[in-house]
C-alpha cells in the first residue's frame, strides 16, 4: 500500500483496480436511481435537486480517484469511528462505508448533511447494502456547541465551503481527533498546477500548515489528477464503466468538470494528526485568513461538524 505521501506525485494519473472501478460504478447507477426517485416522489422541491440533467446532480462530485484515495485511508488507518460532513448524493459514504466494511469490524459511521434530500438518498443507500457495521445519517445544521464524547478516527469534510466555515470544521475535528488520526478535506483543488483558489484549498494549502507545522503531516490528491475519470468522460467511451449515456452528455460534464478543475474544486487533502493533545483554534486561523474572509466573529461559530460530532456521540452506546 502507499505511503499517503505518494498521492502528491500522481499529478495526473492513479491507477485504479478494475474491482474498486466495477463497485464505483454499480453505486453510481444505484445513486442515479435514488435519486430519480427521490425527485420523481417530492416534486424537486429540495433546492438540490435542480438542473437534474446535469450527470453531478444525479451521481455526486466527486472522482473515482478521490473514492479510491478514501478506500486507501480506510484499509490503512483501519478507523473505528468515521464522520463525513457533506454527503451531497452519497457517493463518498458507499464508499467509506464499503470500505469499513471490508477492513474494520465494528467500525461505526455517522454522516450529516443540512440536506433532507441528501439525507433520505444516502439513507435509502446504505440500507439497500446491509453493511455489517453500524452506520447513521442525520439531517443537522450549523452550532457552535461543542462535541462531547466522540473521538474519531477519520473525518472527511466536505460541507460549508466559506473560508470561516471549512475553518471552523477544521478546528473542530482536528481538536477532536484521535492520534493516529486523518481528516480528508475535499475540494482543495490542483496545487501542482496552480489552481487552488476555493477557501477550502486556501485554508488546506496556505493558513493550515503555518500553525500545525510538525505536529501533523500534510499529504493531498491533485484534483488534476483524474486520467481515468476523463477518459471514462469521453464520448468514444463505451464500457459499463463510463459516466456518459450518451456523446452530448459527456461532452457537457467533461467541460464541466475541466472549468471546475481550473476554478480550483475538487482534489482531496489528507491531515494525518501526530501529536496527542495538539490544539488550534479558530481565532489563529483567521488571523491569517485571506481579505475576503469573513472575520470569525461576523458568522455564529457555525460548525456543522460540532453539532454533528455531539449528535454521533449520543448515538454510540
Amino acid at each position: 500500500m502507499p505511503s499517503l505521501a505518494d498521492f502528491k506525485s500522481m499529478c495526473f494519473e492513479m491507477q485504479v483496480p478494475e474491482e474498486f472501478q466495477k463497485s464505483f460504478f454499480a453505486d453510481r447507477h444505484r445513486i442515479v436511481k435514488e435519486t430519480a426517485n427521490y425527485a420523481l416522489n417530492h416534486g424537486g422541491t429540495d433546492g438540490t435537486l435542480t438542473n437534474l440533467n446535469d450527470g453531478t446532480m444525479l451521481w455526486g462530485a466527486s472522482t473515482i480517484e478521490e473514492n479510491y484515495l478514501l478506500d486507501e485511508v480506510v484499509a490503512r488507518y483501519k478507523p473505528a469511528v468515521v464522520v463525513e460532513i457533506g454527503l451531497y448524493r452519497g457517493q463518498t459514504a458507499l464508499t467509506l462505508n464499503r470500505a469499513l466494511d471490508r477492513h474494520c469490524q465494528g467500525a461505526r459511521y455517522f454522516g450529516f448533511d443540512i440536506s433532507e434530500a441528501s439525507i433520505d438518498i444516502t439513507n435509502a443507500l446504505l440500507r439497500s447494502q446491509q453493511f455489517s457495521h453500524q452506520w447513521d445519517v442525520q439531517l443537522q445544521g450549523y452550532s457552535g456547541s461543542l462535541a462531547e464524547g466522540l473521538r474519531p478516527d477519520l473525518v472527511l469534510i466536505d460541507g460549508d465551503h466559506s473560508f470561516v466555515g471549512a475553518a471552523q470544521d477544521l478546528v473542530t475535528a482536528y481538536n477532536l481527533l484521535n492520534v493516529p488520526g486523518v481528516i480528508a478535506i475535499h475540494d482543495i483543488g490542483a496545487p501542482n498546477w496552480g489552481f487552488t483558489h476555493q477557501p477550502p484549498g486556501i485554508l488546506f494549502h496556505d493558513v493550515f500548515p503555518k500553525l500545525a507545522g510538525a505536529n501533523v503531516e500534510i499529504s493531498w490528491l491533485d484534483s488534476m489528477c483524474r486520467n481515468l475519470t476523463m477518459r471514462m468522460l469521453s464520448p468514444s467511451a463505451n464500457t459499463i464503466n463510463n459516466y456518459c449515456e450518451n456523446s452530448d452528455e459527456a461532452s457537457l460534464i467533461g467541460c464541466m468538470t475541466m472549468k471546475d478543475t481550473i476554478e480550483g474544486w475538487g482534489g482531496m487533502g489528507l491531515i494525518e494528526k501526530r501529536t496527542p493533545n495538539h490544539q488550534i483554534n479558530l481565532e489563529e486561523i483567521m488571523a491569517l485568513a485571506p481579505p475576503a474572509a469573513p472575520s470569525v466573529t461576523a458568522v455564529a461559530r457555525r460548525s456543522m461538524i460540532s453539532r454533528a460530532l455531539r449528535k454521533a456521540s449520543e448515538l454510540i452506546p
